[in-house]
């Protein structure tokens, strides 16, 4: 049996972690927050059935999802999360029980990234499922994409590649990596567009160019499964597939940190030169009206 509107809001209070920092919380028409020291960040993204998630996938993996893709992008800054506000639109044929399930999902990914459920909205829809996630996190010194200088290091903090095959779904976001790189990087990102297309935007907005090396670009497991009945290569899908939500990052050479790969360099110039031939950015991009 589907479920009513202030029956749901009525059962996410009472499922809501109250976190520091929340004044007020669910139930008046805006929450009211103390994000104490630092700089705030603010992140919105929003993931539609058909486009980020099959219609049949489990419907507390999607709401980690709709969590997870926004705190990831607050840990490419370098900052904490804090705050989430999500906001469901839901067409009436869903399973029952499908909206509790993905609020849990939402909620799990809150506790793990240490932030409070602080309010958002129930819609329903004609339209496909839809999550739309906005998300606020703090840093004492943001990471942008424009701070890359011919010399530095470019690195990544794990294997790319063949998240299709069920990663896009269970990632982690790399928060504790994103704290620690923010000591020493000067340009930072996470990968969710696709590798060389993640690179691409730090270049373009840092001015510069990059010299990268085949043999030292990480590959998943799961690119190479995934290239043995695609017809692509393995290099091809870790440079390209995209929603790998690992951190993309350039730093001096000297300061480069432990555990994570590097596989290029920054240099004077634009675009990408992969093993001295021109790269193209590929990956994903959503084509709109």
């Amino acid at each position: 049996m589907p479920i009513r509107e202030f029956e749901l809001i009525r059962w996410i209070r009472r499922a809501a972690r109250r976190g520091p920092g929340v004044v007020v919380g669910i139930g008046d028409d805006c929450a009211v927050l103390n994000p104490g020291a630092g700089q705030l960040l603010a992140k919105s993204d929003a993931i539609v059935a058909g486009i980020d998630f099959e219609p049949d996938a489990p419907p507390r993996q999607v709401g980690l999802k709709a969590a997870n893709v926004n705190f990831s992008d607050i840990a490419s800054m370098g900052g904490r999360p804090r705050f989430l506000l999500a906001t469901l639109c839901l067409p009436p044929h869903l399973p029952p029980g499908w909206a509790k399930r993905a609020i849990s999902g939402i909620l799990a990914g809150c506790r793990a990234a240490g932030a409070s459920l602080v309010g958002g909205d129930l819609s329903a829809t004609s339209g496909p499922a839809t999550i739309a996630v906005t998300a606020l996190g703090t840093a004492a010194r943001p990471v942008l994409r424009s701070g890359a200088r011919p010399g530095d290091a470019i690195g990544v903090t794990g294997p790319c590649g063949g998240s299709i095959l069920g990663r896009h779904l269970t990632f982690r976001p790399r928060i504790a990596e994103g704290l620690k790189l923010a000591r020493v990087a000067t340009a930072m990102i996470d990968v969710s567009d696709g590798l060389s297309a993640d690179l691409a935007h730090v270049l373009e907005e840092s001015g510069v160019g990059a010299q990268l090396e085949s043999a030292l670009v990480p590959i998943h497991r799961d690119a190479r499964r995934l290239a043995r009945k695609s017809g692509h290569s393995a290099l091809s899908h870790a440079l390209t597939d995209g929603e790998d939500f690992e951190l993309l990052f350039t730093c001096r050479p000297g300061n480069f940190p432990r555990g994570a790969r590097r596989f290029g360099t920054v240099v004077r110039g634009s675009g990408m030169r992969l093993d001295g031939k021109r790269l193209e950015a590929r990956g994903y991009e959503h084509v709109l009206g």
